[in-house]
């Protein structure tokens, strides 16, 4: 969360303050994946795991529009 960059200071600004993550209490986001989701053809199009943010967890889904492996 202390990482977020948006484009624009003012913006960023908002989103560390208390009113929204709250960075200096929760100074990190997490999400760690527990399954990737493929299509029919073989290509990854989501994937779905826990997401933290102020010490609460959730499971989400983040449908993906394109990903690309690099080595």
């Amino acid at each position: 969360a202390n990482s977020v960059s948006t484009g624009s200071a003012v913006f960023d600004t908002a989103l560390k303050s208390s009113r929204f993550f709250d960075t200096v209490s929760y100074p990190k986001i997490s999400f760690s994946s527990e399954t990737l989701v493929f299509d029919s053809e073989g290509k990854l199009i989501a994937m779905e795991g826990e997401l933290k943010i102020k010490n609460l967890s959730k499971t989400v889904r983040f449908e993906l529009s394109q990903f690309n492996c690099r080595f």
